[in-house]
């Protein structure tokens, strides 16, 4: 299965007793002038947010799209480092907080200057398309904001 829309729950799902909740894909930029690449997110139908100076958040439709708009970014700064997730926001999220945003973000801090991490749910997630796009290399598994995650180094082929 490719990636290309918001999965809705089952009906009652619900993350800590909150409310219902929905899977979804997240890229996270941060470095110097990473909310100079806003406008490249917007295109993309993302929802973007500026969490603190020299980060910026989105939560996109498609993992693919979220994937190049992440090597883009990272190929046009000395010090941008990217990191894509997939994870679960609740409807009442205003922010992309939450865990899934707090993991991108532990993502993209991790990644080296010019580099591009993902979690193993994106590398499912990518199908054909991007396995024909794209090369991975894995870094074992690294806790972000409490969890463990499979990470993944990606590049374009």
């Amino acid at each position: 299965m490719v990636y290309h829309r918001k999965v809705e729950l089952p009906p009652g799902f619900a993350i800590a007793d909150a409310e219902p909740a929905h899977l979804t894909v997240i890229a996270c930029v941060c470095g110097t002038g990473a909310e100079e690449l806003r406008a490249r997110f917007d295109e993309a139908a993302a929802r973007v947010e500026e969490p603190g100076p020299g980060m910026l958040l989105a939560e996109l439709p498609d993992v693919v799209a979220a994937i190049e708009l992440a090597l883009d970014a990272v190929s046009g700064g000395e010090d941008l480092r990217a990191g894509v997730h997939m994870g679960k926001v609740t409807a009442q999220d205003d922010a992309l907080g939450g865990h899934a945003g707090r993991a991108t973000s532990a993502l993209a801090e991790r990644a080296d200057p010019g580099e591009a991490l993902i979690t193993g749910g994106v590398l499912v997630e990518m199908g054909d398309d991007g396995f024909e796009r794209f090369v991975t290399g894995s870094m074992g598994a690294a806790e972000l904001d409490g969890t463990s995650y499979a990470v993944y180094r990606i590049s374009r082929r």
